[in-house]
């Protein structure tokens, strides 16, 4: 059984489930390289721009669990920085926030 943790997505309200052992968290930690965050925005019909959005440290200090809770919350944080600043590129495509009440297939 696969174990996890809830954080934050402002943008909708919610707190969502994140998997316990995250290929982003994990690499972090166990590399310790930074993630970086970065968002690609339309600009046109053809036209795309790709920025970086932030940086997100491991910090080796903190109890791997909490570090783990706190690097994806950073990125969830960025991501929904982004969904706030350009809602119009923005498009998720699995039923990931299913919020209740819709019916299931």
């Amino acid at each position: 059984m696969m174990t996890g943790f809830e954080i934050d997505f402002e943008p909708i309200g919610i707190r969502v489930p994140c998997t316990e052992g995250t290929f982003i968290s994990d690499a972090a930690r166990e590399a310790g390289v930074p993630i970086l965050t970065a968002e690609v925005l339309r600009r046109g019909w053809v036209r795309h721009e790709w920025r970086i959005t932030g940086r997100v440290e491991s910090d080796p200090r903190l109890d791997e669990a909490e570090d783990r809770r706190r690097i994806m919350q950073a990125v969830m944080d960025r991501l929904g920085e982004s969904v706030r600043a350009h809602p119009e590129n923005y498009f998720w495509f699995n039923k990931r926030w299913v919020l209740g009440g819709e019916p299931r297939p």
